[in-house]
């Protein structure tokens, strides 16, 4: 998965709405809602292209298909916006800045506007242009935030550390923001050599869950170890690895070495504005916000280049995108040095899968895994990409070189029983399979797809219904809306001759799951069974229609020419 990277900005629901001009396509300001005015056929037409664009998520296309709509209009505010953001998202800094400059004589207020020119002030060392040009913006939405956090940037690189923490108060008035404040105040403190503060603010960022990022730790952790505290460092590094048990995104003896060679996270007030950008921009992800997330990604990047966390960010936004290339070669940009290139490369490896690089994909966690003998991560993922390519005895071996690995497995494993059950059942290797599953319920007793599963297996052989038929039922009551697992209650009542629950449970199940070939082929048994003959033929029709595994699609055509004999689902 990909990688969690939440700045305690992430506790915000961003219910708050995008400022004037900082806009998606799924969130923009009222004015934006009502649409440009149409620049004549050419143009309407690239606006039109461009909305199409930005729907699939093709921002290059989208950027150039906005900026020749702007030919016709140039003085059109929301097409210089959208122009804009998906320039800066592009990477094309230029042509953004020189977009933001005509958008701001049009509205002084124009958000992506402001922050883009905001950086170039910054890149150029004019901290107090870039303080004044933030003093004047409205606090609202996006702007809420983020306007705080880049004025008080821009008045510390200005050399006003009092008003710079002046600056960061109105965030203390919320408890949402609160952690955000001490993060920020902390590091601004830090810098500035007042150390006690920063060691007071810093703690009140991890008195929240939300302040206990990856983020926040390796940076709060840096600090005690630049100040010789290795105990209180290394207790705030176990504390995170508490939660996260098998995390290798944390390096502490990295971290130590990083600070003994003179290193530091955040050294100056332009990587503290990249870091609130890097914040705004996981915020912006998570709602859903792409194309904005990763112009502020940019935006960071464009005062801090140097940033693996950022990369990752970034990285995430493009797969989010379907830009499996894009996000792989952002990933390779991500020096092996760093704690995080583990974790990195074997998400490189999850995109390869997922680009049909299945070769690409094995080699790279064959390698992983040889690289660091005593990690199982890259193993499972091993066994993913094997059980995804239907070579199950391949993936049952990984996942049972994680499990030696692994040692006796703990609760949190039983996922890991799990996927290698699947595997052998798959590969025909029942009594290993029931034994996974088995002691995956052992770890994790009302674990519901464990129960459907193995109760579905059960089902399919004719054995133990009654207990199969708890287990399922037990399964529905966990995942009601589960469609696989209320039809498997519905096949089990059918082979228990319950056809009056059979039908309920596998109409419901084709509600949830309307295109699963399997499911439409058991409504049609069940049809059969109670004598609805020409519903039967008709769910045995739309079997064929999902693309079907081959013996499905067998079985699922000699059922429309003959029927069914009996009810145990066989011609």
């Amino acid at each position: 998965m990909p990688i969690s990277m939440r700045s305690s900005l992430l506790i915000l629901s961003l219910a708050l709405g995008l400022p004037a001009c900082v806009t998606t396509e799924g969130g923009s300001s009222p004015a934006s809602q009502q649409g440009p005015t149409l620049v004549g056929e050419s143009g309407s037409g690239q606006y039109l292209a461009a909305r199409h664009a930005t729907r699939r998520h093709d921002t290059k296309e989208a950027a150039s298909a906005y900026d020749l709509a702007l030919a016709k209009d140039p003085d059109n505010s929301e097409l210089l916006s959208r122009a804009g953001v998906l320039m800066m998202a592009e990477g094309r800094t230029a042509r953004a800045e020189a977009l933001a400059e005509r958008l701001l004589s049009l509205d002084p207020e124009a958000g992506s506007a402001v922050y883009i020119l905001t950086v170039r002030d910054a890149k150029k060392g004019d901290y107090a242009k870039a303080a004044l040009r933030l003093s004047t913006q409205p606090r609202r939405g996006l702007n809420s935030f983020v306007v705080p956090l880049l004025e008080a940037w821009s008045l510390f690189g200005d050399k006003r550390t009092d008003k710079a923490l002046e600056a960061l108060t109105p965030l203390k008035e919320s408890s949402a923001l609160a952690p955000l404040y001490g993060f920020h105040a902390g590091l601004i403190n830090d810098l500035a050599g007042r150390q006690d503060q920063a060691a007071r603010l810093y703690e009140s960022t991890l008195a929240s869950p939300a302040g206990l990022t990856l983020r926040a730790v390796r940076v709060i952790g840096a600090f005690h170890l630049a100040r010789g505290d290795k105990d209180k460092a290394q207790a705030l590094f176990d504390r995170y690895r508490a939660d996260n048990p098998d995390t290798a995104m944390l390096d502490p003896d990295a971290e130590a070495e990083a600070i003994r060679n003179g290193g530091k996270p955040i050294a100056t007030a332009a990587q503290g504005m990249a870091e609130a950008f890097f914040g705004a921009a996981a915020s912006l992800k998570q709602a859903g916000a792409a194309d904005t997330a990763l112009m502020l990604c940019r935006l960071a990047q464009e005062l801090q280049p140097d940033f693996p966390l950022l990369k990752v960010l970034i990285a995430g936004i493009l797969e989010d995108m379907g830009r499996l290339d894009d996000a792989n070669a952002v990933y390779a940009d991500i020096p092996k040095s760093e704690p995080i290139a583990w974790s990195v490369n074997i998400r490189r490896a999850e995109n390869l899968n997922r680009l049909k690089k299945v070769d690409e994909a094995v080699a790279l966690l064959e390698a992983l895994s040889s690289e660091r003998p005593k990690r199982f991560d890259a193993l499972i993922s091993l066994g993913d990409v094997q059980r995804q390519a239907k070579k199950f005895d391949q993936a049952a071996d990984a996942y049972s070189r994680a499990m030696h690995r692994i040692g006796p497995p703990e609760k949190r494993h039983w996922a890991i029983l799990y996927s290698r059950g699947i595997a052998y059942e798959r590969a025909k290797q029942w009594p290993k399979a029931e034994a996974d599953f088995k002691q995956a319920l052992v770890l994790e007793p009302e674990q519901p797809y464990v129960l459907n599963y193995l109760g579905y297996s059960w089902v399919e052989q004719g054995i133990n219904l009654t207990q199969a038929r708890k287990m399922i039922e037990r399964a529905v009551d966990l995942r009601p809306t589960d469609g696989y697992i209320a039809d498997s209650l519905g096949w089990v009542l059918y082979r228990m001759n319950d056809l009056k629950g059979a039908v309920r449970f596998m109409e419901r199940a084709i509600e949830l799951q309307p295109e699963d070939p399997v499911i439409n082929d058991h409504l049609g048994d069940v049809y059969w069974a109670v004598g609805r003959r020409n519903e039967a033929r008709f769910q045995w029709r739309k079997t064929l229609v999902f693309d079907p595994e081959p013996e499905v699609a067998e079985t699922a055509r000699a059922k429309i020419e003959h029927g069914l004999n009996g009810r145990n689902g066989k011609k």
